[in-house]
């Protein structure tokens, strides 16, 4: 906002709003086309794509989100103050504004007592004309006046004072300090005059409270307006700035009130006072105002302060002790208000724009074991079990540094570094490429409350809205609903991982710092992979860091389950890019050269799966002939549109009083396929048992052949495959069953399958999805081949539920139930909801060849 002329008309009447959001929340919902029942995958990972499905089982499956109410009070001017004259007849004057900075001491301009002293300040007023609002009204008597050494009334510098109340305020909603920016840098672009406004007409003040949004103005323009000699002869000095605003009308600002700014923390905002209200905007003249700075004035308010016997000052004038004081007195964000009245407001505090939860992603890069220093922090965000995703600097910090040696993450677990890749073409001055990939040594072990982010591989993001990841004082960013406790000053030095709600900001939405930048040389602006970020409100110094190389996030719900998709890593920026953007690395920009670094391109011989058939017994011999088989070249023989249940059968080996049985699966009319590892080899079995639905008796047909796969390894389970041959079993007595479709997919494998289980003695399904061989060797104690099969089970742990060896599990889809794979063992660790199967895909042409010997 610029103030374009020197003699803008200047008026200050804005009416209080209150501030009412509608709920927002930071999940975003895929609008995945495909139904997850008809979703296939390829059988190893291959791109950054597949990664929801790798690691679905760690997904939450919902997420919440709750609201709440507390009383509502006017806490946005609870630190302005009106001062008064008293006049013979009681009535007071009400002239200057002024700012509770302690809960005895006001901050004013110097000026308000140049001809007659105040003697009575009123504070939790925001209408002096209206008693209705005075229930919370304190009204003070002034007991002293303190000026700084240098000011003279005959001049407008160094115009600023404190008055000394009688005795301390009563600490309110309705009535609290401001606390005061200390800082000579002045990073505000905007800054919002709020107090009594004085009309120079009627000689008083105004009697509502009210505020503006003022920006600033050019030192040698506001000069021009304000060249009195005589009371400025040395011009505008070092402690004075100059605000003003095009759209103000014909009235003077009243003299004493703060010009501030509004600091987040805590879900609260705080007023931090920049400067005072000295002279300006006169009437008929529309001259931008002149503000005095408090930053160049804090030694000397501290020094009254500790001179009058105000115990420990620094929690008045340090930033972020100041704003956790007074923590439960400040008005909330907008962001987490849903709604407010005059009796109550209610609050979502999930919508916060800050909150301690920390990323389950990210980690600390060290080098040496030893920290870095702040300077050459470096973070990055686990993608996968050995895999972290950080900045090009971070492979190497610096050329007199060599390379990083492990990383921190989950609290104080380390992992060795084993590899590192930066980005061939990475440029530092120009931050281009800017992207390196970290190899560890031990595997990442995922679970539901650590688990890895996925990369978002789209060049626009989802959703506007994403998570910065942040580090930050730990007092700062609690939520408080009850009155927060005292703090000691070791307290502000605890820091806790933060998670910031930003957008992408485009155009003239993007404000990089220049002082943030000034080693970054961008000669053709932000190109494709930069991603400029932030939000709009400030924050209280401290209260949120960048973790360079650390993640921009958000949760993304597909098919059911949510996981964490990392769409950018930090680059550069100050406040996670909260007030002023900051700069990250687009991911998606570099989609091809980290899928070259994590999925090389493999050389792998294709192994013949038909092999000479082994018969069991010997009284069976390659060769014999059997009747009524059908032919499994005939794909459309399987049934569709019924009970998976109705593919399967249990053969039994009958021992005196006691059986051993296996489920198999019917794949032709006389031919029921199941585990060799559940085939007793040293007796024949007694017969197939035919049951319904319900598991009851129907039918038995007698066994002709049984065959296991050659090469069926009995301590791996590898080739875990039996084919076993007997009477027709589809029509028997009248009770019909029917064959199974078999998958013949040999590179890509359903996702969402149906287990068959037995629950309570009766044969169940339950969902279970596919797992890469890969991610399951920590549970099956090694990496699968390709002829096998991993699934996480849902459920298997609870009982009654039970599977064995030879138990199917089948691809619902609606044309038919497909035979993906048979149950081979389960992990014999502590997540028995991993289980290995036979890959059914791999042997397509050993059945084709088995049946054939049978026909």
């Amino acid at each position: 906002m610029a103030f374009t002329f020197c003699c803008a008309a200047v008026l200050f009447l804005v009416a209080l709003m209150l501030a009412v959001v509608q709920v927002q929340t930071l999940l975003a919902i895929i609008d995945d086309t495909i139904d997850p029942e008809f979703v296939v995958v390829p059988n190893e990972p291959k791109s950054l794509d597949e990664c929801h499905f790798r690691y679905y089982e760690h997904g939450k499956q919902s997420s919440m989100s709750t609201s709440f109410g507390v009383p509502a009070y006017q806490r946005e001017f609870a630190h302005i103050a009106a001062i008064g004259w008293t006049q013979p007849d009681n009535t007071v004057i009400w002239n200057c504004g002024g700012t509770l900075i302690s809960e005895q001491f006001v901050l004013t301009a110097a000026y308000c007592s140049a001809l007659i002293r105040p003697d009575v300040v009123r504070l939790g007023d925001i209408n002096l004309s209206d008693d209705s609002d005075d229930k919370d009204v304190q009204q003070i008597g002034i007991v002293d006046i303190i000026y700084p050494p240098n000011h003279n009334f005959t001049r407008d510098y160094h115009d600023i004072a404190l008055l000394q109340l009688e005795r301390n305020v009563v600490l309110h909603d309705t009535v609290a300090p401001a606390c005061l920016w200390n800082k000579n840098e002045t990073r505000f672009k905007t800054l919002e005059a709020t107090g009594w406004r004085y009309i120079a007409q009627a000689n008083e003040l105004t009697p509502k409270l009210a505020k503006m949004t003022m920006a600033r103005v050019d030192k040698e323009k506001c000069e021009e307006c304000h060249n009195d000699k005589q009371r400025l002869p040395y011009g505008l000095d070092d402690n004075q700035i100059c605000y003003g605003n095009d759209e103000q009308a014909t009235c003077e600002d009243s003299r004493g009130n703060p010009l501030q700014v509004k600091l987040l923390h805590n879900t609260r905002i705080t007023p931090f006072v920049v400067a005072v209200t000295s002279f300006g905007m006169m009437c008929g003249m529309g001259k931008p105002g002149v503000y005095v700075r408090v930053a160049p004035y804090i030694h000397w308010i501290q020094s009254v302060l500790i001179a009058r016997g105000v115990a420990d000052p620094d929690r008045i004038l340090k930033s972020q002790a100041c704003a956790r004081k007074y923590v439960n007195l400040r008005e909330y964000e907008p962001r987490v208000q849903l709604s407010k009245n005059s009796v109550q407001e209610q609050l979502d505090l999930t919508n916060a724009h800050l909150s301690t939860q920390p990323s389950r992603q990210i980690v600390q890069i060290h080098w040496n074991r030893q920290m870095a220093n702040s300077s050459n922090e470096c973070y990055g965000v686990i993608i996968d079990e050995s895999t972290v995703l950080t900045l090009a600097r971070c492979t190497r910090a610096d050329s007199s540094r060599k390379s990083p040696t492990h990383v921190t993450f989950a609290g104080n677990k380390t992992n060795t570094i084993t590899h590192t890749y930066k980005h061939p073409n990475y440029d530092a001055v120009s931050l281009r490429n800017a992207i390196g990939v970290l190899k560890v040594k031990d595997a990442f072990e995922f679970n539901a409350d650590f688990t890895p982010a996925c990369v978002w591989t789209k060049q626009s993001f989802l959703e506007p809205e994403m998570e910065v990841t942040g580090r930050g004082l730990q007092e700062l960013n609690k939520l408080f609903i009850e009155p927060a406790p005292e703090i000691a000053r070791i307290s502000l030095s605890n820091t806790v991982d933060v998670l910031g709600i930003v957008m992408e900001q485009k155009g003239t939405n993007c404000s990089l710092n220049s002082s943030n930048m000034n080693k970054v040389r961008l000669t053709n602006g932000l190109t494709q992979e930069h991603v400029c970020f932030g939000a709009k409100p400030f924050l209280v110094p401290k209260t949120c860091s960048q973790t360079i190389g650390g993640p921009l996030q958000r949760e993304v719900d597909r098919y059911g389950r949510i996981l964490v998709y990392v769409n950018a890593l930090n680059l550069v920026g100050k406040d996670c890019g909260f007030g002023e953007s900051a700069l990250a690395i687009r991911l998606a920009h570099h989609k091809r050269w980290l899928e070259k670094i994590l999925y090389p391109t493999k050389k792998t011989a294709v192994r013949k799966t038909t092999q000479q058939l082994k018969l069991l017994w010997n009284e069976l011999e390659e060769g014999d002939s059997c009747t009524a088989l059908s032919s499994y070249e005939n794909d459309e023989s399987c049934e569709s549109r019924i009970p998976l249940t109705s593919h399967v059968v249990s053969i039994v080996w009958q021992y005196d009083k006691e059986e051993h049985v296996c489920i198999g699966t019917i794949i032709a009319n006389r031919t029921v396929l199941t585990a060799a590892s559940c085939v007793d080899t040293s007796n024949h079995p007694s017969h197939v048992a035919v049951a319904d639905a319900s598991g009851h008796l129907r039918s038995i047909a007698a066994v002709d052949k049984i065959l296991i796969h050659p090469t069926f390894n009995n301590s791996t389970m590898e080739h875990n495959l039996a084919v076993v041959s007997a009477e027709d079993i589809i029509v028997k007595e009248g009770f019909e069953k029917s064959r199974a479709c078999l998958w013949r997919n040999v590179t890509h494998t359903p996702f969402m399958m149906e287990q068959l289980v037995l629950a309570d003695n009766n044969l169940e399904t339950i969902p279970a999805h596919l797992k890469f061989n890969a991610d399951c060797r920590r549970a099956l104690g090694r990496i699968l081949t390709s002829s096998e099969l991993c699934l996480k089970v849902e459920d298997l742990n609870e009982s009654p539920v039970s599977i064995d060896d030879g138990m199917p599990v089948f691809w619902p889809k609606p044309d038919g139930g497909y035979l993906v794979g048979i149950v081979s063992r389960r992990s014999s660790l502590s997540d028995r909801t991993i289980v290995q199967y036979t890959r059914i895909s791999s042997y397509v042409d050993w059945i084709k060849a088995v049946l054939r010997t049978f026909e």
